[in-house]
């Protein structure tokens, strides 16, 4: 099982250039993203942590107040029998 199926390696080589100009990061371009990510100790138990995935998740749905200012307001109750 991939560790780093659902971030983008992509995201991920664009902060390691970043990374290696701006402050000499010591990881090569082509590291492997488990390796970029246990650098950064963004790895627990092997896994990405939710920082990992708000930094390089492939597809990161925002919600959007495109249809009014309101935030919505219905919400469901579970109901007990």
């Amino acid at each position: 099982m991939n560790c780093c199926a659902d971030l983008s390696t992509e995201k991920i080589q664009t902060f390691l250039r970043t990374a290696r100009l701006a402050r000499l990061f010591p990881l090569p371009e082509d590291a492997p993203p488990s390796t970029v990510l246990a650098q950064l100790r963004l790895l627990k138990n092997e896994a990405p942590t939710h920082a990992a995935v708000l930094l390089f998740k492939i597809n990161l749905a925002v919600g959007t107040r495109a249809l009014s200012a309101q935030a919505p307001t219905a919400y469901l109750s579970p109901r007990f029998h």
